[in-house]
């Protein structure tokens, strides 16, 4: 008996098979970088969509853009992913336990900051206003 005659069994349909848009597993992240952004006076837009967000997140703690192409490089990428959630949890006046909260629990951690009570206490960059 050849190979090719040999009965395939049906595999079930994945969600890249059924062509339907992607949801956001949790919709209430992308509102939290909404109102993070709109605390810090940046263009509140910014935080859905997906590339551009990082680029909001790097002018809100006042690092230069350019850093996003160290966020491409492997193990680099985790020395400037602490440094940046650093300076954001530092730029809403927070400390050490919410930098390791958004480094741990990244979802969480913009929950807190974006529907908290904190006020953004950096100068507006004058990158963007």
């Amino acid at each position: 008996m050849r190979l090719g005659s040999l009965p395939v069994p049906h595999e079930p349909a994945t969600h890249a098979d059924r062509r339907t848009p992607a949801r956001p597993r949790y919709p209430a992240v992308p509102a939290a970088g909404w109102n993070m952004d709109a605390k810090a006076g940046q263009p509140d837009w910014v935080a859905i969509v997906p590339f551009l967000h990082v680029f909001g997140l790097l002018t809100i703690a006042h690092r230069p853009l350019w850093w996003f192409a160290l966020l491409l490089i492997p193990f680099v990428n985790l020395v400037v992913l602490v440094l940046v959630f650093n300076d954001l949890s530092k730029a809403f006046g927070q400390g050490l336990g919410t930098t390791l909260l958004l480094l741990f629990l990244t979802p969480i951690g913009y929950l807190v900051l974006g529907f908290g009570d904190d006020r953004y206490e950096l100068q507006p960059d004058p990158i963007v206003g």
